[in-house]
Protein backbone atom coordinates (compact mmCIF):
# COMPACT_ATOMS: atom_id res chain seq x y z
CA UNK A 1 0.00 0.00 0.00
CA UNK A 2 1.28 3.45 -0.90
CA UNK A 3 1.10 5.83 2.03
CA UNK A 4 0.68 9.57 1.57
CA UNK A 5 2.92 11.95 3.50
CA UNK A 6 1.84 15.08 1.65
CA UNK A 7 0.84 16.88 4.83
CA UNK A 8 3.71 15.73 7.01
CA UNK A 9 6.43 17.97 8.34
CA UNK A 10 9.10 17.25 10.90
CA UNK A 11 10.95 19.68 13.10
CA UNK A 12 13.89 18.70 15.25
CA UNK A 13 13.82 21.65 17.62
CA UNK A 14 10.94 23.97 18.41
CA UNK A 15 7.99 24.15 16.07
CA UNK A 16 8.24 27.93 15.91
CA UNK A 17 5.54 28.66 18.48
CA UNK A 18 5.89 31.82 20.56
CA UNK A 19 7.02 35.27 19.58
CA UNK A 20 9.57 35.37 16.79
CA UNK A 21 9.55 39.15 16.37
CA UNK A 22 10.98 41.75 18.71
CA UNK A 23 8.78 44.83 18.26
CA UNK A 24 10.14 48.21 19.36
CA UNK A 25 8.61 51.67 19.12
CA UNK A 26 11.29 53.81 17.45
CA UNK A 27 9.54 57.03 16.50
CA UNK A 28 6.35 59.02 16.09
CA UNK A 29 4.72 60.87 13.22
CA UNK A 30 3.60 64.47 13.68
CA UNK A 31 0.02 63.21 13.43
CA UNK A 32 -2.04 60.06 13.77
CA UNK A 33 -2.73 58.24 10.51
CA UNK A 34 -4.17 54.95 9.34
CA UNK A 35 -5.01 53.19 6.07
CA UNK A 36 -1.70 54.60 4.82
CA UNK A 37 0.60 52.83 2.35
CA UNK A 38 4.09 52.19 3.75
CA UNK A 39 7.26 51.42 1.80
CA UNK A 40 11.03 51.53 2.18
CA UNK A 41 13.54 53.44 0.06
CA UNK A 42 17.14 54.61 0.11
CA UNK A 43 18.68 58.03 -0.42
CA UNK A 44 22.36 57.36 -0.77
CA UNK A 45 23.28 55.03 2.07
CA UNK A 46 20.40 56.07 4.32
CA UNK A 47 17.30 53.90 4.59
CA UNK A 48 14.00 55.73 4.93
CA UNK A 49 10.52 54.38 5.60
CA UNK A 50 7.80 56.27 3.74
CA UNK A 51 4.10 56.77 4.39
CA UNK A 52 1.73 58.37 1.89
CA UNK A 53 -1.68 59.87 2.68
CA UNK A 54 -4.35 58.00 4.65
CA UNK A 55 -6.93 59.16 7.14
CA UNK A 56 -6.45 61.06 10.41
CA UNK A 57 -7.93 60.35 13.83
CA UNK A 58 -11.30 61.83 12.87
CA UNK A 59 -11.95 58.64 10.85
CA UNK A 60 -14.31 60.67 8.66
CA UNK A 61 -14.17 61.51 4.98
CA UNK A 62 -13.00 65.03 5.85
CA UNK A 63 -9.90 63.52 7.46
CA UNK A 64 -8.70 61.71 4.33
CA UNK A 65 -5.58 63.47 3.09
CA UNK A 66 -2.47 63.43 0.89
CA UNK A 67 0.16 64.33 3.51
CA UNK A 68 3.29 62.22 3.38
CA UNK A 69 6.32 61.61 5.60
CA UNK A 70 9.57 59.71 5.77
CA UNK A 71 11.35 58.20 8.77
CA UNK A 72 15.16 58.21 8.89
CA UNK A 73 16.18 54.81 10.27
CA UNK A 74 19.63 56.09 11.24
CA UNK A 75 18.80 59.35 13.02
CA UNK A 76 15.28 58.40 14.08
CA UNK A 77 13.91 61.70 12.77
CA UNK A 78 10.68 62.18 10.83
CA UNK A 79 10.19 64.82 8.18
CA UNK A 80 7.40 65.88 5.85
CA UNK A 81 7.83 65.18 2.16
CA UNK A 82 5.72 66.62 -0.67
CA UNK A 83 2.07 65.60 -0.63
CA UNK A 84 0.86 62.92 -3.00
CA UNK A 85 0.18 64.69 -6.31
CA UNK A 86 -3.59 64.28 -6.50
CA UNK A 87 -6.55 66.61 -6.15
CA UNK A 88 -8.36 64.80 -3.32
CA UNK A 89 -7.23 62.70 -0.38
CA UNK A 90 -7.53 58.97 -0.89
CA UNK A 91 -7.55 55.63 0.92
CA UNK A 92 -6.88 52.05 -0.17
CA UNK A 93 -3.62 53.08 -1.87
CA UNK A 94 -0.69 50.67 -2.33
CA UNK A 95 3.03 51.44 -2.54
CA UNK A 96 5.99 49.33 -3.66
CA UNK A 97 9.55 50.14 -4.69
CA UNK A 98 11.45 49.05 -7.78
CA UNK A 99 14.97 50.47 -7.74
CA UNK A 100 14.90 54.10 -6.64
CA UNK A 101 11.25 54.64 -7.55
CA UNK A 102 8.27 54.01 -5.27
CA UNK A 103 5.07 53.34 -7.21
CA UNK A 104 2.03 54.64 -5.31
CA UNK A 105 -1.02 53.25 -7.05
CA UNK A 106 -4.80 53.34 -7.07
CA UNK A 107 -6.89 54.13 -4.03
CA UNK A 108 -10.26 55.81 -3.69
CA UNK A 109 -11.64 59.26 -2.97
CA UNK A 110 -14.63 59.63 -0.63
CA UNK A 111 -16.92 62.50 -1.60
CA UNK A 112 -18.95 64.60 0.83
CA UNK A 113 -22.10 62.60 0.02
CA UNK A 114 -20.30 59.36 0.97
CA UNK A 115 -19.91 58.03 -2.57
CA UNK A 116 -16.53 56.69 -3.69
CA UNK A 117 -14.46 57.17 -6.82
CA UNK A 118 -11.64 54.72 -7.50
CA UNK A 119 -8.38 56.20 -8.76
CA UNK A 120 -6.46 54.98 -11.81
CA UNK A 121 -3.35 57.03 -11.00
CA UNK A 122 0.20 55.78 -10.57
CA UNK A 123 2.32 58.32 -8.72
CA UNK A 124 6.08 57.88 -8.85
CA UNK A 125 8.29 59.02 -5.99
CA UNK A 126 12.04 59.28 -6.57
CA UNK A 127 13.86 58.40 -3.33
CA UNK A 128 17.15 59.91 -4.57
CA UNK A 129 15.71 63.36 -5.28
CA UNK A 130 13.05 63.13 -2.56
CA UNK A 131 10.45 64.36 -5.01
CA UNK A 132 7.54 63.26 -7.13
CA UNK A 133 8.08 62.51 -10.81
CA UNK A 134 5.38 62.72 -13.44
CA UNK A 135 2.74 60.02 -13.10
CA UNK A 136 3.20 56.72 -14.90
CA UNK A 137 0.53 55.66 -17.42
CA UNK A 138 -2.85 55.23 -15.76
CA UNK A 139 -3.93 51.82 -14.50
CA UNK A 140 -6.06 50.26 -17.28
CA UNK A 141 -8.78 49.26 -14.78
CA UNK A 142 -8.84 51.56 -11.77
CA UNK A 143 -8.52 49.71 -8.47
CA UNK A 144 -8.30 50.33 -4.74
CA UNK A 145 -7.66 48.26 -1.62
CA UNK A 146 -5.94 45.83 -3.98
CA UNK A 147 -3.12 43.32 -3.59
CA UNK A 148 0.21 44.64 -4.82
CA UNK A 149 3.65 43.01 -4.97
CA UNK A 150 6.90 43.08 -6.96
CA UNK A 151 8.27 40.18 -9.03
CA UNK A 152 12.05 39.87 -9.44
CA UNK A 153 12.59 43.61 -8.84
CA UNK A 154 11.21 44.27 -12.30
CA UNK A 155 7.42 44.01 -12.57
CA UNK A 156 4.65 45.39 -10.37
CA UNK A 157 1.58 43.14 -9.98
CA UNK A 158 -1.81 44.61 -9.04
CA UNK A 159 -4.29 41.83 -8.29
CA UNK A 160 -8.07 42.12 -7.80
CA UNK A 161 -9.33 44.98 -5.58
CA UNK A 162 -12.38 47.23 -5.72
CA UNK A 163 -13.62 49.65 -8.38
CA UNK A 164 -16.33 52.15 -7.42
CA UNK A 165 -19.12 49.67 -6.60
CA UNK A 166 -17.78 46.11 -6.86
CA UNK A 167 -14.73 43.84 -6.83
CA UNK A 168 -12.68 43.32 -9.97
CA UNK A 169 -10.88 40.15 -11.03
CA UNK A 170 -8.04 41.71 -13.01
CA UNK A 171 -4.34 40.98 -12.73
CA UNK A 172 -2.62 44.12 -14.01
CA UNK A 173 1.14 44.27 -14.44
CA UNK A 174 3.21 47.42 -14.76
CA UNK A 175 6.54 47.16 -16.58
CA UNK A 176 8.69 50.18 -15.53
CA UNK A 177 11.47 49.39 -17.99
CA UNK A 178 9.07 49.93 -20.90
CA UNK A 179 6.67 52.26 -19.08
CA UNK A 180 3.69 50.16 -20.04
CA UNK A 181 0.91 48.01 -18.64
CA UNK A 182 0.53 44.31 -19.33
CA UNK A 183 -2.58 42.22 -18.85
CA UNK A 184 -2.03 39.17 -16.68
CA UNK A 185 -4.28 36.18 -16.28
CA UNK A 186 -7.28 37.34 -14.28
CA UNK A 187 -8.22 35.56 -11.09
CA UNK A 188 -11.30 33.32 -11.52
CA UNK A 189 -14.62 35.14 -11.50
CA UNK A 190 -15.44 33.93 -8.00
CA UNK A 191 -16.13 35.76 -4.76
CA UNK A 192 -13.51 33.54 -3.12
CA UNK A 193 -10.80 35.02 -5.38
CA UNK A 194 -12.12 38.54 -5.88
CA UNK A 195 -11.28 40.61 -2.86
CA UNK A 196 -10.52 43.99 -1.39
CA UNK A 197 -8.56 44.51 1.80
CA UNK A 198 -6.50 41.39 1.11
CA UNK A 199 -2.70 41.57 1.06
CA UNK A 200 0.03 39.52 -0.49
CA UNK A 201 3.62 38.93 -1.41
CA UNK A 202 5.54 37.22 -4.20
CA UNK A 203 7.93 34.44 -3.18
CA UNK A 204 10.00 33.14 -6.06
CA UNK A 205 7.53 32.84 -8.92
CA UNK A 206 4.40 32.52 -6.78
CA UNK A 207 1.96 35.23 -5.74
CA UNK A 208 0.34 34.57 -2.37
CA UNK A 209 -2.56 36.68 -1.17
CA UNK A 210 -4.80 36.13 1.82
CA UNK A 211 -7.92 37.46 3.48
CA UNK A 212 -9.91 40.53 2.54
CA UNK A 213 -13.62 40.72 1.82
CA UNK A 214 -15.85 40.84 -1.24
CA UNK A 215 -18.98 42.57 -2.46
CA UNK A 216 -20.83 39.26 -2.14
CA UNK A 217 -21.49 39.66 1.58
CA UNK A 218 -18.69 41.90 2.97
CA UNK A 219 -17.77 39.15 5.42
CA UNK A 220 -14.06 38.50 6.12
CA UNK A 221 -12.36 35.89 3.96
CA UNK A 222 -10.26 32.89 5.03
CA UNK A 223 -8.91 31.97 1.58
CA UNK A 224 -5.28 31.75 0.56
CA UNK A 225 -4.90 32.29 -3.18
CA UNK A 226 -1.78 31.36 -5.11
CA UNK A 227 -0.74 32.44 -8.57
CA UNK A 228 2.22 30.72 -10.22
CA UNK A 229 3.94 33.12 -12.62
CA UNK A 230 5.37 31.63 -15.81
CA UNK A 231 8.93 33.06 -15.85
CA UNK A 232 8.99 32.76 -19.65
CA UNK A 233 5.78 34.78 -19.92
CA UNK A 234 5.08 36.76 -16.72
CA UNK A 235 1.55 37.58 -17.90
CA UNK A 236 0.70 33.88 -17.67
CA UNK A 237 -0.44 33.19 -14.10
CA UNK A 238 -1.94 29.88 -12.93
CA UNK A 239 -4.33 30.48 -10.04
CA UNK A 240 -5.33 28.11 -7.25
CA UNK A 241 -6.98 28.45 -3.85
CA UNK A 242 -6.97 26.80 -0.44
CA UNK A 243 -8.42 27.26 3.03
CA UNK A 244 -5.51 26.74 5.44
CA UNK A 245 -7.83 26.99 8.43
CA UNK A 246 -11.55 27.70 8.17
CA UNK A 247 -11.44 29.58 11.49
CA UNK A 248 -8.67 32.04 10.54
CA UNK A 249 -9.65 35.23 8.70
CA UNK A 250 -7.67 38.33 7.84
CA UNK A 251 -8.26 41.91 6.71
CA UNK A 252 -5.81 44.75 5.95
CA UNK A 253 -2.69 42.98 7.14
CA UNK A 254 0.90 43.87 6.29
CA UNK A 255 2.25 41.13 4.01
CA UNK A 256 5.97 40.44 3.79
CA UNK A 257 8.43 37.55 3.81
CA UNK A 258 11.38 36.28 5.86
CA UNK A 259 13.75 33.63 4.51
CA UNK A 260 11.28 32.73 1.78
CA UNK A 261 8.48 32.40 4.30
CA UNK A 262 5.31 34.50 3.84
CA UNK A 263 4.12 36.57 6.81
CA UNK A 264 0.85 38.46 7.35
CA UNK A 265 1.39 40.85 10.25
CA UNK A 266 -1.27 42.70 12.21
CA UNK A 267 -4.61 43.44 10.62
CA UNK A 268 -7.90 42.17 11.97
CA UNK A 269 -10.07 39.06 11.78
CA UNK A 270 -13.16 41.05 10.79
CA UNK A 271 -13.81 43.32 7.81
CA UNK A 272 -14.77 46.95 8.35
CA UNK A 273 -15.24 50.35 6.73
CA UNK A 274 -12.61 53.08 6.91
CA UNK A 275 -13.99 54.21 10.29
CA UNK A 276 -13.13 50.88 11.94
CA UNK A 277 -16.78 49.79 12.22
CA UNK A 278 -17.66 46.26 11.08
CA UNK A 279 -19.44 46.21 7.73
CA UNK A 280 -22.30 44.31 9.38
CA UNK A 281 -22.82 47.22 11.77
CA UNK A 282 -22.07 45.16 14.86
CA UNK A 283 -19.54 47.61 16.26
CA UNK A 284 -15.88 48.56 16.50
CA UNK A 285 -13.39 46.01 15.17
CA UNK A 286 -10.35 45.04 17.24
CA UNK A 287 -6.85 44.16 15.96
CA UNK A 288 -5.87 40.50 15.71
CA UNK A 289 -2.44 41.18 17.31
CA UNK A 290 -0.84 38.29 15.43
CA UNK A 291 1.66 37.18 12.84
CA UNK A 292 0.40 34.50 10.46
CA UNK A 293 3.08 32.76 8.46
CA UNK A 294 3.47 30.07 5.84
CA UNK A 295 6.19 27.48 5.64
CA UNK A 296 7.73 27.57 2.16
CA UNK A 297 5.96 25.09 -0.11
CA UNK A 298 3.00 24.59 2.25
CA UNK A 299 -0.50 26.00 2.58
CA UNK A 300 -1.16 25.86 6.32
CA UNK A 301 -0.86 28.52 8.98
CA UNK A 302 1.51 29.00 11.86
CA UNK A 303 0.52 31.82 14.20
CA UNK A 304 2.18 33.90 16.92
CA UNK A 305 0.36 36.45 19.06
CA UNK A 306 1.67 39.75 20.42
CA UNK A 307 0.51 42.33 22.92
CA UNK A 308 -0.12 45.05 20.37
CA UNK A 309 0.16 45.23 16.59
CA UNK A 310 -1.94 47.87 14.80
CA UNK A 311 -4.53 46.85 12.23
CA UNK A 312 -5.58 48.73 9.08
CA UNK A 313 -2.21 48.19 7.40
CA UNK A 314 -1.61 49.07 3.73
CA UNK A 315 2.05 48.06 3.55
CA UNK A 316 5.30 47.49 5.39
CA UNK A 317 8.82 48.84 5.15
CA UNK A 318 11.25 46.07 4.24
CA UNK A 319 14.62 47.18 5.59
CA UNK A 320 16.20 43.74 5.28
CA UNK A 321 14.98 40.18 5.11
CA UNK A 322 14.65 40.15 8.91
CA UNK A 323 13.99 43.82 9.79
CA UNK A 324 10.67 45.49 8.97
CA UNK A 325 8.87 48.72 9.87
CA UNK A 326 5.22 49.61 10.46
CA UNK A 327 3.93 53.19 10.51
CA UNK A 328 0.52 54.26 11.76
CA UNK A 329 -2.52 52.01 11.69
CA UNK A 330 -5.32 51.56 14.17
CA UNK A 331 -5.48 50.06 17.67
CA UNK A 332 -8.50 48.81 19.58
CA UNK A 333 -11.31 51.30 20.16
CA UNK A 334 -10.74 53.19 16.87
CA UNK A 335 -7.49 54.54 18.32
CA UNK A 336 -5.49 55.82 15.34
CA UNK A 337 -1.73 55.46 15.74
CA UNK A 338 1.10 57.92 15.24
CA UNK A 339 3.70 55.29 16.17
CA UNK A 340 6.57 53.84 14.16
CA UNK A 341 7.57 50.29 15.01
CA UNK A 342 10.68 48.34 14.17
CA UNK A 343 10.17 44.58 13.86
CA UNK A 344 13.25 42.39 14.17
CA UNK A 345 12.97 38.70 13.41
CA UNK A 346 14.70 36.92 16.27
CA UNK A 347 13.36 33.39 15.92
CA UNK A 348 14.88 30.67 13.83
CA UNK A 349 12.97 30.38 10.61
CA UNK A 350 11.00 27.16 10.38
CA UNK A 351 12.57 26.80 6.98
CA UNK A 352 15.95 26.49 8.66
CA UNK A 353 14.85 23.96 11.30
CA UNK A 354 13.56 21.31 8.92
CA UNK A 355 15.18 17.91 9.04
CA UNK A 356 14.67 14.85 6.91
CA UNK A 357 11.74 12.78 8.18
CA UNK A 358 13.09 9.87 10.18
CA UNK A 359 12.60 6.60 8.35
CA UNK A 360 11.70 4.85 11.61
CA UNK A 361 8.55 6.87 12.42
CA UNK A 362 5.48 6.78 10.20
CA UNK A 363 1.99 8.14 10.86
CA UNK A 364 -0.68 6.79 8.54
CA UNK A 365 -3.17 7.01 6.94
CA UNK A 366 -2.87 10.77 6.61
CA UNK A 367 -5.44 12.27 6.07
CA UNK A 368 -7.66 9.97 8.17
CA UNK A 369 -11.27 9.85 9.31
CA UNK A 370 -10.05 9.69 12.90
CA UNK A 371 -7.59 6.87 13.64
CA UNK A 372 -3.90 7.42 12.86
CA UNK A 373 -1.47 4.51 13.20
CA UNK A 374 2.11 5.08 14.35
CA UNK A 375 5.03 2.82 13.59
CA UNK A 376 8.69 3.05 14.52
CA UNK A 377 8.30 4.45 18.04
CA UNK A 378 10.92 3.71 20.68
CA UNK A 379 9.78 2.52 24.11
CA UNK A 380 10.68 5.85 25.70
CA UNK A 381 9.00 8.01 23.04
CA UNK A 382 5.93 9.99 24.04
CA UNK A 383 3.40 11.82 21.88
CA UNK A 384 1.29 14.87 22.52
CA UNK A 385 -1.46 16.38 20.38
CA UNK A 386 -1.57 20.13 19.68
CA UNK A 387 -3.66 22.51 17.65
CA UNK A 388 -2.12 24.84 15.07
CA UNK A 389 -1.74 27.61 17.65
CA UNK A 390 0.53 25.36 19.75
CA UNK A 391 -1.97 24.56 22.52
CA UNK A 392 -1.51 21.06 23.90
CA UNK A 393 -4.80 19.15 23.63
CA UNK A 394 -3.70 15.70 24.84
CA UNK A 395 -0.49 14.83 26.72
CA UNK A 396 1.48 11.60 27.16
CA UNK A 397 0.00 9.48 24.39
CA UNK A 398 1.90 6.19 24.65
CA UNK A 399 -0.17 3.95 22.40
CA UNK A 400 0.71 3.24 18.76
CA UNK A 401 -2.27 5.17 17.49
CA UNK A 402 -3.81 8.62 17.77
CA UNK A 403 -7.60 8.64 18.07
CA UNK A 404 -9.21 11.86 16.82
CA UNK A 405 -12.74 10.49 16.44
CA UNK A 406 -13.96 12.82 19.19
CA UNK A 407 -12.30 15.87 17.62
CA UNK A 408 -13.63 18.17 14.91
CA UNK A 409 -12.36 17.80 11.36
CA UNK A 410 -9.27 19.87 10.70
CA UNK A 411 -5.51 20.02 10.99
CA UNK A 412 -3.63 18.97 14.14
CA UNK A 413 -0.03 18.45 15.21
CA UNK A 414 1.31 15.18 16.60
CA UNK A 415 4.54 15.93 18.43
CA UNK A 416 6.88 13.04 19.18
CA UNK A 417 9.10 13.72 22.21
CA UNK A 418 12.30 11.77 21.89
CA UNK A 419 15.63 12.38 23.63
CA UNK A 420 15.06 16.11 23.93
CA UNK A 421 13.96 16.54 20.32
CA UNK A 422 10.50 17.60 19.17
CA UNK A 423 9.51 15.78 16.00
CA UNK A 424 6.23 17.31 14.86
CA UNK A 425 3.92 15.78 12.28
CA UNK A 426 1.00 17.59 10.71
CA UNK A 427 -2.05 15.31 10.56
CA UNK A 428 -5.41 15.95 8.90
CA UNK A 429 -8.69 14.63 10.24
CA UNK A 430 -11.25 14.53 7.45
Amino acid sequence: MVRSYLFLVLLFSSFGFGQQWTITEVGQLPEQVTNNPVCEGWQGDTLYIYTFGGIDNSLSETGIHLRSYRYNTISGSVESIPDMPDTLGKLGVAANRIGDIIYVTGGYHVLSNGSEITSDKVHRFNTQTNSWMSDAPAIPVATDDHVQAVWKDSLLYLVTGWKNTANIQHCQIFDPANNQWLSGTSVPNSHDYKSFGASGTIIGDTIYYFGGTSSWDFNPQNKLRMGIINPNDPTDVSWSISTPDATIFGYRMAATQVNGQGHWIGGSSLSYNFDGIDYNGSGIVAPSDRDLYLQSGTTWWYSDTYDTIPMDQRGIGNATDSVKYLIGGMFDGQNVSDKIYKLEYTGNSILNTLEQVSSKIEIYPNPSSGIFRISGLEETDQIQLLNLQGKVLVKNIKANEINLTAFESGTYLAQVLSEGKHQTFKIIKQ
